[in-house]
């Protein structure tokens, strides 16, 4: 009985003990967390009170609660050191939980994990390992319904959409950054009723998607949705909202800047002060722009002495010397010294950056470089190399010193590394369209930079060199859609996985264009649905990679064409002119079989303006204007072709056009003082968008024996299009040179083609062609509508087709003109079909006259069944229609001019034709020219 009294007055006791040990332990805690915005030294010294109480009691629910609200304060203050102690701690007491402890939730606890290594290694600015941990929790929670998720799962799933958000858009990746964004505030608004701060996250997720239109120098845009956020986080101010306030201020003030705006930019900054102390993390990057805007202010000693100060504190804060955040201010002191002029000191700057921006490399010899593999991020090397470049360049236009050529060189040579490596990692067409706009002036510096060495030296290789660099210009789209066709064929990849692959591109494709005419509640439904499939289809892509090297390989092959090869692939009497624009000049690299050269000549607003305007007049005639449109086509002959082609006497040229050089039909500039002294008379004219593409051989077997599709729809009962009484008589026509099928009325539906074009080596569409210029992806050919079906072929369809053809003629509307994309040429229909695989696209360049394109595709059909070179066929047929025309208003180059070819310029057919065939043609051609009015497409 004593025994038993005895034991129960020691449970009494160790009950009553313990019970005082949690009021402790409350008690510490509930200080600790007091101050955990305002004085983090009592907050570190309460919890750590806490979690000793914890640790005595072997308490791991405690110990976990302890450590979560540490890397909280850790987090809050950018205290990193303590940070990962504290995580490191945590991770070790939840796999040490065990189901002895009889701890529920355990998942959550796990769950919590994955959210602070994910939140520690993105504040370390370690991009791969954030993004692993973060993308783990949103697989996780995404295949959930969130109609279905708890409280906690909702707040677990915003977490891991804001921060895979913020990791895509420091990787570039906009496109995929602001649907996660997006998707955050719908799941806010949507789901406010479970989520005690949905308001806090809405306007903290505006904040964040700010910064997507920042980068798209969508500035009115950003700074409308930081104010929102703002004037919601003043009115609700608490501690708790003082780093996201301070956060909007710093992110308004820079887009001031980004524009210029110092005065606006300086007093947004005054903002902060009340709400920043010296120590704060957010005070450094207050001082940050404070150098930037006396940096622009011209005021340098100040901002030097900004810098320089952050510079110390940031090494000593990341305890490193190598760091992205110490390789972005050696980058704002190197900005410094060029405006100071200061050009070595400068690239000394730019080369500390590099060192900084890498785990191994220790090199400041200016010709060295690190690996792209060796970055801690991509992006950061690309603008620190671009930078260097501009110092080089700008070094060299004051002295022609071999080390800057080979400086120039190397670095050139590097950032196409950094761009390799880049541009797998941009699965988007937005994303790449973006990577486009950012690095194509640097091909800039690179191709001017090679002149002036090519200029100095006459070295042949800086004439490789540069065309290397065009050809690199061109690569990001265009190349690497060529390159999926190829190793579509030659991969080595079992034919159910290309299925699945064509499969999703295919709903890619077709959800993107029913979100372009959905309503607001349909278009989210759809956005989810595509963010799903594209997230899919990448993970898909990366698997093929994996799994099929020589896939891959073929995919993003990275190889262009060289001189060398260029004289070996064209023929004896071949000229070849590569162009690259930039704002002021034209390059131009020329190269025969005997000789190369390389001419630069000024490309000023004027000149940029006479081409616009000649198109203007050749596109859209009007009665009087003959004289002033022969005027202007030889000023335009005489400032760019006639460098490039003097003692030329070369019959066949080919244009390898960049920027406004796409709106120019050569052939219809003058080069004589007689009123047809056209080019077209004395050389036959074909265009490509590459040398590299050029080159290539022709992979396609073609064993269809050269037979015809020719489709003609008809619009009489569709009141978007005008009729086109002349297309029947059009395919009528070309049909007599070729045997085939002819889809014509009903017949001619988008299924039909769809059905039966890898059935056919020559396809010939005469029909209507809309290219949208603000939207490029939905240019469209227009088909015979059918029932409710499609009956459009849209320019984004086409990147995810692949069409065995030798040959598309697009006889439509202005097929060959689209938006200009920098680096890629002209985003139009023709480059649709070369996307998809068709080696030679015979296209225009403006709306077409309905009769007298039905003439013109008579004429070049024949010649193409004579065996004729495309571009020969072509440059007959247009001469033969000049010949034959009596009328002087219709021999404008209007009615004949805008037809160009594109790609391959092998003969279709080296079978002569008999003379029963020639004179019907001919029959036909007569009657074509007596009958009716003349009809725009």
């Amino acid at each position: 009985m004593k025994y038993i009294i005895f034991l129960l007055t020691c449970s009494f006791v160790l009950s009553a003990q313990q019970n005082q040990a949690d009021i402790k332990f409350e008690d510490a805690f509930m200080k600790g967390y007091k101050h955990i915005t305002t004085n983090k030294d009592s907050t570190y010294f309460y919890f750590e009170k806490a979690l000793k109480i914890a640790e005595h009691l072997k308490n791991k629910e405690d110990i976990l609660y302890v450590y979560d609200f540490l890397t909280y304060t850790d987090s809050y203050h950018y205290e990193l050191g303590n940070y990962k102690k504290h995580l490191d701690n945590y991770d070790k007491v939840v796999k040490s939980i065990t189901s002895i402890d009889s701890i529920p939730n355990i998942h959550d606890y796990k769950i919590q994990t994955l959210i602070l290594k994910g939140n520690y290694y993105y504040k370390l600015k370690d991009n791969s390992n954030s993004k692993y941990y973060f993308e783990e929790l949103y697989k996780q929670l995404s295949t959930l319904n969130t109609n279905t998720l708890n409280k906690k799962e909702l707040s677990w799933y915003l977490t891991a959409l804001n921060y895979m958000g913020l990791i895509n858009m420091r990787q570039g990746r906009l496109n995929q950054s602001e649907y996660y964004f997006n998707n955050a505030i719908e799941v806010c608004v949507a789901n406010k009723e479970y989520i005690k701060d949905w308001e806090e996250r809405l306007y903290n997720n505006k904040k964040l998607l700010s910064n997507v239109f920042e980068k798209r120098k969508e500035y009115d845009t950003a700074i409308s949705l930081l104010n929102e956020s703002i004037n919601f986080f003043k009115k609700n101010y608490t501690n708790n909202y003082k780093n996201i306030l301070i956060t909007c201020y710093l992110e308004i003030s820079e887009n001031y800047l980004l524009q210029n705006k110092t005065q606006e930019a300086e007093k947004t900054l005054n903002e902060i002060d009340k709400l920043t102390q010296t120590s704060d993390y957010f005070a450094k990057e207050k001082l940050k722009l404070l150098g930037d805007i006396y940096s622009q202010k011209k005021e340098y000693k100040t901002a030097f002495v900004i810098y320089d100060s952050i510079l110390k504190e940031t090494k000593n804060y990341r305890k490193t010397n190598k760091h992205q955040d110490v390789a972005e201010i050696y980058l704002k002191l190197g900005n410094l010294e060029r405006q100071r002029n200061k050009l070595d000191e400068s690239l000394t700057y730019y080369q500390k950056a590099l060192v900084a921006s890498s785990k191994c490399f220790v090199s400041l010899e200016k010709n060295a470089n690190p690996t792209p593999t060796d970055a801690f991020s991509k992006i950061q090397l690309l603008t620190i190399l671009k930078k260097k470049l501009e110092i080089v360049n700008q070094q060299l236009s004051n002295t022609k010193e071999q080390y800057l050529f080979e400086i120039a060189t190397n670095t050139s040579k590097n950032i196409i590394k950094a761009l390799d490596a880049l541009r797998p990692e941009f699965a988007s067409k937005l994303d790449k369209d973006f990577l486009i706009s950012e690095t194509y002036p640097a091909f800039h510096l690179m191709i001017q930079t090679c002149y002036m060495s090519y200029e100095s030296t006459k070295d042949i290789n800086y004439l490789e060199d540069a065309l290397f660099y065009m050809e690199k210009s061109k690569e990001i789209l265009l190349l690497e859609s060529v390159n999926n066709v190829e190793a579509i064929t030659y991969g080595n990849v079992p034919q159910y996985i290309l299925d699945k692959e064509q499969h999703f591109q295919a709903y890619i494709a077709k959800t993107q264009k029913e979100i372009t005419t959905a309503t607001v509640n349909d278009k989210t439904i759809l956005s989810d649905s595509l963010f799903k499939l594209s997230s899919d289809y990448f993970d898909f892509i990366k698997t093929i990679g994996k799994n099929y090297p020589k896939y891959h390989q073929l995919k993003y092959d990275t190889k262009t064409t060289s001189i060398i090869e260029l004289q070996k692939f064209i023929g004896p009497k071949e000229t070849i002119l590569s162009f690259h624009q930039t704002e002021s000049e034209l390059y131009i690299i020329i190269v025969t079989t005997k000789k190369n050269s390389f001419v630069k000549i000024s490309f000023s607003k004027d000149i940029q303006e006479d081409i616009t305007t000649l198109y203007e007049l050749l596109s859209k005639p009007k009665v009087g204007e003959y004289n002033v449109t022969n005027k202007l086509s030889r000023k335009i002959y005489n400032h760019i072709l006639h460098p490039c082609l003097q003692n030329d006497n070369n019959i066949n040229l080919t244009i390898i056009a960049d920027g406004l050089m796409a709106y120019i039909p050569f052939g219809a500039l003058m080069d004589g003082p007689k009123k047809y002294d056209y080019v077209i008379c004395r050389r036959n004219i074909r265009y490509t968008n590459s040398a590299t593409i050029l080159t290539r051989p022709l992979q396609q077997s073609y064993k269809k024996e050269n037979k015809l599709l020719a489709i003609s729809p008809s619009f009489d009962s569709n009141p978007d299009f005008n009729s086109l009484p002349f297309n029947k008589q059009e395919v009528g026509l070309i049909s007599e040179y070729f045997e085939g099928k002819i889809l014509s009325d009903e017949n001619a539906t988008l299924q039909n083609f769809l059905d039966l074009k890898n059935k056919y080596s020559l396809l010939h569409f005469a029909t209507h062609a809309l290219v949208n210029d603000e939207e490029p992806d939905y240019s469209f050919l227009s088909f015979t509508a059918e029932n409710n079906s499609n009956n459009l072929l849209y320019v984004k369809d086409l990147y995810n087709s692949n069409i065995d053809a030798q040959m598309v003629t697009l006889s439509a509307c202005q097929t060959g003109v689209g938006k200009l994309q920098k680096g890629e040429g002209m985003l139009s229909l023709a480059r649709g079909f070369q996307y998809s695989g068709v080696k030679s696209i015979t296209t225009s360049l403006w709306k077409n006259d309905d009769q007298t394109t039905s003439e013109l595709m008579g004429f070049y059909y024949k010649h193409l069944r004579n065996g004729y070179t495309k571009s020969k066929a072509l440059q007959k047929a247009k001469l033969d229609y000049l010949r034959t025309t009596e009328e002087e208003e219709l021999k404008h180059p209007y009615y004949w001019a805008s037809f160009v070819i594109l790609g391959d310029n092998t003969p279709i057919s080296n079978k002569p034709i008999t003379c029963w065939l020639i004179l019907g043609a001919s029959f036909s051609i007569v009657g074509a020219v007596i009958f009716g009015f003349k009809k725009l497409k």
